[in-house]
């Protein structure tokens, strides 16, 4: 929010971020993109401007509550997926989430995202990488928000993930031995959303409205193995039906 404001008062002035959260450190400060919610949707009113600096202090870590350094974390495991299998398998090793083993994971997504920002800083292609797990994540959250009953961006980031791993594995990208060790990561430390709320057809149509869509066709971001991804993907909706019912099994 704030970083939007600064991109369009006066025609955009400078800024630098101070990440407080998990999540910010990790992966929303970095990279430029601003922007607010708008009628439900995620990030729907933004702009794409690079901060004068980002200062990462993990000490602010300690006073986050643990539901807090569970959201950041799948941005972190996102990190893994799409760009470093050595960091998903460091993640994979974890049986706690503390903030004092959070520097180093915080250091390597940051190399990550920062080399895929420099080649791709205005997401024409390969900073869609990125979005992997958002475009199921984003209609997730939307959904529970409209429903009055909101998750965490990280919580519906990380059953995205799971979604759209699913549909890498259904569409032959990844071996079920991947896709497993996928899911074992995943549901450690998240869990799985009631299907009450919402059905099928109110995520497609949420799907339908994602900023990434080309020609009214949802697309995705999917993996091609642990540690490289590909985008502008398109799967029929039947698959995408099998994925979200994959996520309330």
């Amino acid at each position: 929010l704030g970083g939007f404001v600064a991109s369009i008062y006066m025609r955009g002035i400078d800024f630098i971020q101070v990440p407080t959260s998990l999540l910010a450190m990790a992966d929303s400060a970095v990279g430029g993109k601003t922007g607010i919610d708008f009628e439900g949707l995620k990030n729907q009113l933004g702009t794409i401007r690079q901060p004068a600096g980002v200062f990462i202090f993990p000490g602010f870590l300690h006073s986050l509550p643990l539901s807090q350094l569970y959201s950041g974390f799948a941005e972190i495991i996102k990190a893994g997926l799409i760009g470093d299998k050595n960091l998903f398998l460091k993640l994979a090793r974890l049986k706690k989430l503390l903030p004092v083993n959070a520097e180093k994971i915080i250091f390597r997504a940051v190399e990550i995202k920062n080399d895929v920002v420099k080649t791709d800083p205005c997401e024409k292609k390969l900073r869609k990488v990125l979005n992997f797990g958002h475009t199921i994540g984003h209609a997730l959250e939307s959904a529970m928000l409209k429903k009055g009953e909101p998750i965490l961006h990280g919580e519906a980031v990380a059953l995205g993930m799971l979604a759209e791993s699913y549909l890498s594995l259904r569409t032959k990208r990844i071996t079920a031995v991947e896709f497993k060790k996928i899911e074992r990561v995943i549901t450690q430390w998240y869990n799985p959303v009631s299907n009450h709320l919402f059905t099928s057809e109110n995520l497609f149509e949420l799907m339908l409205r994602d900023k990434k869509n080309i020609n009214q066709q949802i697309n995705f971001t999917l993996l091609n193995g642990i540690g490289e991804a590909e985008v502008n993907c398109v799967v029929p909706d039947t698959l995408i039906v099998e994925a979200l019912k994959f996520l309330w099994k």
